[in-house]
């Protein structure tokens, strides 16, 4: 996935479709289009959308827009609210409908079982670290860990870093001050896990 900035692009998770933000007309939406056959469509009731992300199943589409975390379904409709979000800094979605999400720029990740179920805190800021903010979160295979970006005070306690919807607890992979994406099939252990590599990007 990539920063959600004007023209950007975020690929669904098996790569089917692609869904671009962009401007028209001096409003900002999102655009929806098979990456093989087909024609791409404005998202109807994603104006000011940021941050996208697919479910999934790749049904629907996650974004902030307007205070809040919201979803539209490809098939369209109506957007549907799913939690307040002053600021949202990436997210991601489980098979189990469990979302990943922020509230603003300067807090931890939240959860929250999809259509509406409670939001709960998914990570805390660690004081003694001076750690400011977590952002990006990224489900891994097995959809209960993930990684995320800490941001911190001191560049001894940033970096991306490992949790678990289980539990509050996270261990720091590796050392970095941009987000990261989960690359199958590659080869960065760990204990317990599968191998994999963490790649970072702006």
């Amino acid at each position: 996935m990539t920063n959600a900035e004007n023209g950007s692009i975020t690929l669904s998770r098996t790569g089917r479709y692609v869904v671009i933000r962009r401007a028209d007309g001096g409003t900002v939406h999102l655009w929806v289009r098979p990456t093989k056959e087909g024609s791409g469509a404005a998202l109807r009731g994603s104006d000011n959308a940021t941050s996208p992300f697919f479910s999934f199943d790749e049904e629907r589409v996650a974004f902030y827009a307007d205070g809040k975390l919201k979803a539209l379904e490809l098939s369209g409709g109506p957007a549907q609210t799913i939690a307040d979000s002053a600021t949202g800094q990436g997210g991601d979605w489980n098979a189990s409908g469990t979302i990943l999400f922020t509230r603003n720029s300067n807090g931890p990740i939240y959860k929250v079982q999809w259509p509406a179920g409670e939001v709960l805190a998914a990570t805390t800021l660690e004081e003694k670290a001076r750690q400011t903010s977590h952002r990006f979160p990224q489900f891994l295979p097995d959809g209960v860990h993930f990684i995320y970006l800490a941001l911190s005070q001191t560049a001894e306690t940033a970096g991306i870093y490992v949790g678990s919807l289980g539990s509050l607890e996270a261990k720091r992979l590796v050392p970095s001050a941009a987000k990261a994406m989960f690359v199958p099939s590659a080869d960065l252990p760990m204990p317990g896990r599968p191998a994999m590599m963490i790649k970072s990007e702006l």
